[in-house]
């Protein structure tokens, strides 16, 4: 599972990725997460959106507007990860 956070280097970002790192362990599961920072975000988020923002897998699930809760963002996390398995049985 790959989980970009589209961040504007503030701390509501930091907070964010240690979100998700948080809702990954509780879940059991494992991905590689790493932050898109700079100009280059606006290469992910839909016109009108801005950051923080989240995309799984390559799918932009969140972006702007008040942070997801906890179990919101664990819901997309292990969604994400049901597709991927259902991707590899085929």
């Amino acid at each position: 599972m790959e989980i970009q956070i589209l961040c504007a280097e503030c701390v509501c970002c930091m907070q964010f990725e240690l979100q998700v790192y948080r809702a990954l362990r509780e879940l059991g599961l494992k991905g590689r997460v790493f932050r898109v920072e700079g100009e280059s975000i606006v290469n992910y988020l839909v016109p009108g959106s801005q950051a923080p923002g989240l995309m799984i897998n390559g799918e932009l699930v969140w972006a702007g507007g008040p942070p997801p809760s906890e179990e919101k963002l664990k819901s997309w996390i292990w969604l994400a990860f049901q597709r991927e398995q259902l991707q590899k049985a085929g």
